[in-house]
């Protein structure tokens, strides 16, 4: 979350002493961010650079350069100069969002262990959490945690596609066999998959200064403020509650890459928030024994540090446990 791309053109330069290339318009710096970078990459050992038709300057060291002074200028062109006649390359232009306040965020994870199925052919009667599905043909049950994950489709055209999170399994579902909810269509959706238990995960921020206006999104950046050190600590809605404007501290993150080297994780898809659920098959994210950690990698993890630590924990069945861990 320290860098946000914006989605302009890969462009390439080849063979020319000069270029320029031309933006429609620079757009706003985003919620949480201070800066706007223009950044690309080259091989070009003598090249200068000049943004809106300004004088010539050379080549920053890592190859940005600080624009947010043309945030929304409805023109902004860059030319690109090589002084010796070298055949070189220039690529990957992009403007970025950067210089976001790591130090006063709040960071929060979400795990969730449980079962899982897909399916297909979902009718117009939607699956909705807290439902008790049924196999039609193996009676098997189980209860819905939190909103389905929609793929594909939608329920109104009768072809919603997706994943259901589920706890309280009892039975065996069968691949192929129609699902149903008491009180509700009896097809409600065709099951395709069945995973017995893995460990799904999100992540959320929130930041002192808070940006716009909260609203009903989790995705759009606005949000209330959140100080360090806040008299209480504050959380996303529960699964299956919806996010309202009262409750928009964070936003949920949605991820831009995934390791494909740990074959344990996967992303879960929804059109409605994509890119936001990891899915992992490690048995150890929580097992019994675990310890809970705080660790920080990649740039400027040396200088992270905590506070304010809080854990949330969720019980399905009414059983005794000690209150959430606050500092």
């Amino acid at each position: 979350i320290t860098e946000a791309a914006f989605d302009w053109p890969i462009t390439s330069v080849d063979k020319k002493e000069s270029i320029s290339i031309n933006f429609s318009s620079v757009p706003e710096i985003p919620c949480d961010y201070n800066k706007l970078k223009l950044k690309f990459s080259t091989d070009c050992p003598s090249l200068k650079i000049s943004i809106n038709n300004g004088e010539f300057l050379p080549i920053l060291e890592g190859n940005e350069y600080d624009i947010s002074n043309y945030e929304d200028t409805l023109a902004f062109q860059i030319r690109f100069e090589v002084s010796e006649a070298n055949l070189c390359n220039i690529h990957d232009i992009e403007i970025v969002a950067d210089d976001f306040d790591i130090q006063n965020a709040t960071l929060l994870s979400r795990f969730k262990e449980k079962a899982s199925l897909t399916f297909t052919n979902g009718d117009a009667d939607p699956i909705e959490p807290g439902d008790r599905i049924i196999g039609d043909t193996s009676f098997a049950s189980a209860t819905v945690y939190g909103r389905p994950l929609i793929e594909a489709g939608s329920w109104a055209t009768f072809d919603a596609a997706g994943t259901l999170l589920i706890d309280q399994v009892d039975g065996v579902f069968q691949i192929g066999e129609r699902l149903a909810v008491a009180g509700k269509t009896i097809d409600l959706a065709t099951l395709t998959g069945f995973r017995a238990r893995d460990n799904y995960i999100q992540a959320y921020y929130g930041t002192e200064s808070g940006c716009g206006t909260p609203n009903t999104d989790p995705l759009d950046g606005e949000k209330h403020p959140y100080p360090i050190d806040p008299p209480e600590l504050l959380w996303p809605p529960d699964e299956g509650d919806p996010w309202t404007a009262d409750k928009d501290y964070f936003t949920l993150i949605q991820w831009d890459a995934f390791n494909g080297a740990v074959g344990t994780i996967e992303p879960v898809n929804s059109l409605d928030r994509p890119n936001t659920l990891i899915r992992s098959s490690e048995t150890a994210i929580p097992g019994l024994g675990s310890t809970l950690g705080l660790h920080t990698f990649g740039k400027g993890s040396l200088s992270i540090y905590f506070d304010d630590f809080g854990y949330q924990s969720f019980v399905d069945q009414p059983v005794a446990i000690s209150q959430p861990i606050q500092y």
